[in-house]
């Protein structure tokens, strides 16, 4: 793919988007196909990288992987897969995107089944670097009404400025799903949610 791509690229001048989608069935992306993706220069300026539901990250080594892409820094709509194992690159893989400068012109973020957990939603939210982020979905990754309400506080302080929609649903667009996937189900209260985004429409 990479020998061909500035071709392909300059072929198609209005391209902006790429989705990654595999005919074999959900599965983790191939460390091969990421190393492909982060040498590929010809990809810079992409603003659409889509994963599908079915290709995901595997883990923290291939979440680093990706976030070397040179197409990262001008990304603004990004899905990043749906983990199947109940593993995935958790908390840490969160903090990580929260800290990574190449991803500040992101305005969609869809992370789901990678086991955030409360500590790593937290960790999103507190991230300077995705200020420019409006919408954020984090289906399937264990969070409960105690992270939830964590979520609240911060952003009634402020968190994230230009967000408008934290999805905390377990809503995921695929017919794939494990029982290892639903054991990290949110479970997080209608209440909540509500409340979420009633301070997420007072921003206006």
């Amino acid at each position: 793919f990479v020998p061909q791509a500035k071709d392909v690229l300059a072929s198609l001048p209005l391209l902006r988007e790429i989705v990654l989608e595999h005919g074999a069935g959900p599965g983790p992306l191939p460390s091969k196909h990421l190393e492909l993706l982060a040498s590929c220069d010809a990809l810079a300026g992409l603003h659409g990288l889509d994963l599908t539901p079915d290709r995901y990250l595997r883990d923290l080594e291939s979440l680093e992987l990706l976030l070397s892409a040179p197409c990262m820094p001008s990304l603004r709509w990004h899905r990043a897969g749906f983990h199947r194992s109940a593993e995935g690159f958790g908390r840490r893989g969160a903090e990580r995107i929260a800290a990574c400068a190449a991803l500040g012109e992101l305005r969609y973020l869809e992370i789901a089944g990678q086991s955030l957990g409360a500590r790593g939603a937290e960790a999103l939210l507190a991230s300077t670097t995705l200020a420019k982020l409006e919408r954020l979905r984090l289906p399937l990754n264990n969070l409960r009404d105690g992270g939830a309400r964590t979520l609240l506080r911060a952003l009634e302080r402020g968190a994230l400025p230009a967000l408008r929609e934290l999805d905390l649903s377990n809503t995921v667009a695929t017919d794939f799903v494990t029982k290892a996937a639903l054991s990290e189900q949110n479970r997080v209260s209608e209440e909540l949610q509500a409340a979420i985004a009633a301070v997420l429409a007072g921003r206006g």
